[in-house]
This record gives C-alpha cells, structure tokens and sequence, in this order.
C-alpha cells in the first residue's frame, strides 16, 4: 500500500477497502479464466435409454449458462462499487475533487474575520 499512501489519494483507514477490491479482482480473474476455458455456454445433452434402461445415444437439448458469468458479473459490480469509494472512476474523482475544493474554501465566518467585520 506504500504506493497508493504516496498519492494523497488512498490512506492506511483504507486497507480493508484495497484489500476488498484486490479480492473481488481475483474472483473476476478467476471466472475469466474459466469463462476463456470452457465458454459462456455448454451443450445440454439428455441420454437416450431402450427399455431395458441402457443408453442408447443423447439427443440435444439446449444450452446451459456457465455459471463463471454470473460470477464474473458480480465480481464487476463489486469492483466499480469498491472503486467508486476509492476514487478510481471519473465520476467518483470528480465527486472527490469537489468535496476537497469545499475543505479548502474558508467559511463565511473566517471570510468576516478577514474582512475585520468581526
């Protein structure tokens, strides 16, 4: 965490949050992978039986969804929740870099001090 302390931008408060984004990046590399592996879908086959109960061929029956898609999907919400609270979306900087503009404007208060109309 050195680095991201060096950029003003993330605090050692922030570990658990880091921490949390680097998991959810290996659940979403992880399903990848699988996703890379075996596809997003897989052949459905229903196996054919004579009477006597022996298989005797298989007859398609669709398509099923490899289940690393939805695992990936909600790793990726994960990670844009998580990188939103760390500033790592141009909205969330933007937001970021408008509440650090209000820190820096003094209050009215402090502005009448200066003034000497306090």
């Amino acid at each position: 965490m050195p680095f991201l302390e060096s950029t003003g931008r993330v605090q050692r408060i922030d570990a658990a949050v880091v921490e949390q984004y680097c998991s959810e990046y290996e659940i979403y590399r992880q399903a990848y992978k699988d996703i890379q592996e075996n596809g997003i879908q897989s052949k459905l086959y229903v196996s054919l039986q004579d009477s006597t109960g022996n298989i005797i061929g298989k007859d398609f029956a669709g398509y099923r969804k490899n289940p690393a898609v939805a695992t990936m999907n909600d790793a990726l919400k994960q990670l844009k929740s998580i990188g939103s609270q760390l500033g790592l979306s141009p909205q969330a900087r933007q937001e970021l870099m408008q509440i650090a503009s209000h820190k820096k404007e003094k209050s009215m208060a402090e502005q009448f001090k200066e003034a000497g109309l306090i």
